[in-house]
């Protein structure tokens, strides 16, 4: 069945779309003699090779269920449905299970670990990552000459979840972003140490001496405490046990500076990229130990209001355990452990070589890969800010005010290793290395201390920030910017590449139509295009049960 005109359809249970008749499959085979079926599909994707055989068939049930239509959502197509299907395959997947979490049976690795505002479905980007390169020779089973490997670019990278799924697909992968907070994220879930062991021993080591820097300051106060015969000792107590996030962060500071010092040159061998992001990475588990604490703290207070009080009794049984286990200190070993965890997967999934490069951009004015490069990318896969929707910049201040240290300055020697590595600093080094302004600090003018130029809202375009600012000039300066940074994907591109957007509407911005117009004006062609919207019931009170935004996902060719 083929389609060149757009149908929209009211989807329910009783209805399949896209299941082709033997005839169908038969004419797709001949075709396409080296497209695989979809089960053989399904079983090359990111499922975990060491995964049970129940995980495995929870990952192919899981993909199986994912081409069926749902009832929940409005589909519409444009363009043939050997296309198409793989489009609304993809979608439904980033609908049906969100971008946070790894559908059951897949590969995890570093996938989800970190706060991020938005991001893409890894079992989805998995799966347009094979329809971007089915033009092209596989890759698999070739030897690691990197001339002969396909290559994946995400200019809006945020997270990192495309190039982490073009390293485990043994691809190149580039990404670029302005966001220091998404390049902290994507930096430290791409990271595949030289030497994985020797950088376990490290965090692992650091986190001992974390543990007793809180152990003396604790001494310290109760300490303090009893000489002045404070009545409140056991309230003070019981807030120091297990450490605040503050005195894990204080402590983690001072950790790293007693290491950097009496580091030398031959036990410090590491290179820059690898001493920075090590670095970096504790701070990352804090960030994602506080969240996950602040998670559960909200959840229980939830909970108290509508069950049953426990007995005073089991309270006083029970307190010294939750609070040694859920304590902060405890929450961030955790953390350190699973993200230790990761990494290593990572690196097993990659075989120990991370062809992938991460670097701060801007996908509008810089060259989104190497200069040499430029020309030569197979497939890009990204979804760029929506109309008026996020205030990415926004949130990475906020995000990095929370932090309550000063800057971790790379230092100079570093530095000059990351330059000769990659001409440029490691990701994760512009957002721990950002001072946070203080509010009562003036400049020499009297005004309010400013943040750097890397955390700037003028580096981002449709933030919400800037429909707030000009409602009446926001859609102009969208088009504008959707054209410099389409045109520039565009020469990355090499010929007969493919590119992969997924967008959305929002501000009354049809991003569909306004990113198809542009692109066919840079060269572009579009061959596919899909959307989703979510079917909006309305509940006895009257409310709207769900009133998702509409999601596109549009295949364009070079």
């Amino acid at each position: 069945m083929m389609t060149t005109t757009t149908t929209t359809m009211r989807l329910d249970s009783s209805f399949i779309a896209f299941q082709p008749t033997a005839s169908t499959s038969s004419h797709r085979a001949a075709r396409l003699p080296r497209r695989r079926s979809r089960n053989a599909t399904a079983r090359a994707a990111i499922s975990n090779p060491n995964a049970t055989p129940t995980e495995r068939d929870e990952a192919l049930d899981y993909y199986q269920r994912t081409q069926i239509p749902s009832s929940e959502f409005t589909e519409t197509f444009h363009g043939p449905e050997r296309y198409a299907s793989v489009l609304l395959h993809a979608m439904r997947m980033q609908w049906k299970h969100g971008f946070t979490h790894v559908p059951s049976g897949f590969r995890r690795v570093t996938h989800g670990f970190g706060e991020i505002l938005a991001g893409m479905q890894p079992a989805a980007a998995e799966r347009c990552v094979e329809l971007l390169l089915e033009n092209f020779t596989s890759s698999e089973g070739e030897d690691d000459n990197t001339h002969n490997k396909e290559s994946i670019l995400d200019p809006f990278c945020g997270g990192g979840t495309v190039p982490v799924v073009a390293m485990t697909k043994n691809l190149i992968a580039y990404g670029t972003d302005v966001s220091p907070l998404a390049l902290h994220v994507c930096g430290h879930r791409v990271w595949v140490p030289e030497n994985v062991a020797k950088e376990e021993t490290w965090l692992r080591e650091r986190m001992r001496r974390i543990e007793e820097i809180i152990a003396l300051e604790k001494e310290k106060d109760e300490e303090q405490t009893k000489k002045k015969g404070d009545e409140r000792q056991d309230d003070n107590a019981r807030s120091h046990k297990g450490g605040s996030f503050a005195n894990i962060a204080a402590a983690a500071e001072k950790a790293i500076l007693e290491c950097e010092s009496s580091d030398n040159t031959s036990s410090n061998n590491s290179n820059g990229v690898d001493s920075t992001t090590r670095k970096t990475a504790l701070f990352f588990c804090l960030a994602e130990a506080e969240r996950r604490h602040f998670v559960r703290e909200k959840r229980n207070k939830r909970k108290k209001r509508f069950r049953k009080r426990r007995r005073a009794q089991s309270n006083s049984r029970n307190s010294d355990r939750d609070d040694s286990y859920y304590s902060p200190l405890r929450f961030y070993e955790r953390c350190v452990d699973e993200y230790i965890f990761r990494v290593k997967d990572l690196h097993d999934a990659v075989g120990g070589k991370a062809n992938v490069i991460v670097r701060k951009g801007d996908a509008r004015f810089d060259d989104l890969v190497p200069k040499d490069k430029i020309g030569t990318i197979s497939g890009i896969l990204t979804s760029p800010p929506y109309p008026g929707v996020y205030d990415y910049v926004s949130f990475a201040r906020k995000q990095r005010s929370r932090f309550r240290v000063g800057s971790l300055v790379t230092t100079k020697k570093e530095e000059e290793e990351n330059k000769n590595e990659g001409g440029f600093l490691s990701p994760t080094s512009y957002y721990i290395n950002a001072e946070v302004p203080n509010s009562n600090e003036l400049d020499e003018r009297g005004n309010r201390k400013q943040w750097s130029a890397d955390f700037s809202s003028a580096n981002e375009f449709g933030s919400k920030r800037e429909l707030r600012k000009d409602p009446r000039a926001f859609n102009d300066k969208w088009l504008a910017s959707q054209t410099q940074w389409l045109a520039n994907a565009y020469k990355t591109l090499k010929p007969s590449g493919r590119m992969l957007v997924m967008i959305g509407d929002g501000a009354n911005v049809n991003a569909l139509r306004s990113t198809v117009d542009v692109a066919e004006r840079v060269g572009f062609e579009r061959l596919a295009s899909c959307s989703l919207a979510v079917v909006r019931t309305v509940e006895s009170t009257g409310t709207v049960y769900n009133g998702a935004r509409k999601e596109h996902l549009i295949l364009f060719q070079k």
